[in-house]
């Protein structure tokens, strides 16, 4: 499993489609966002954190939404863009990154979800992946 966090070239994270790597992500062009996201959603720079941008209108999302909630209440974070304009504007930081790191074909997708430990992104996460052996690897736990 990727670690993530820094490497000589920038800040280098992994971008998972589903369950499959897809990218590396340089979080470096923006180095405030991971703090901004968690500021925002409400969780501590110390620990592991699961913060998820969803739409309301989503199926997906709730599903994500149900699957963390019951597994992961405690350190479990929802951002949903489309009632949250300050949400939103973390979500197209995020997607302007990522667009620039050339994952273009899922910087619009949702759920996104963010694995963040003590302050540092460690994984991103577009889709619906409810593989508890997968985010298991992922967290730590």
């Amino acid at each position: 499993t990727y670690s993530g966090g820094s490497s000589a070239t920038g800040y280098g994270v992994p971008l998972y489609y589903g369950s499959q790597l897809y990218k590396t992500v340089d979080l470096s062009a923006d180095p405030g966002l991971v703090r901004d996201i968690l500021e925002r959603a409400g969780g501590g720079s110390d620990g592991v954190w699961i913060v998820m941008f969803g739409a309301t209108w989503c199926s997906h999302c709730h599903a994500m939404h149900e699957f963390f909630s019951q597994k992961y209440s405690d350190i479990y974070r929802v951002l949903w863009v489309n009632t949250d304009a300050n949400a939103s504007k973390l979500f197209d930081r995020l997607a302007d990154i990522e667009q620039k790191s050339g994952a273009w074909e899922v910087v619009d997708a949702f759920p996104h979800i963010l694995v963040i430990k003590n302050g540092t992104a460690h994984a991103i996460v577009v889709g619906k992946v409810k593989d508890e052996n997968f985010w298991r690897s992922l967290i730590g736990y």
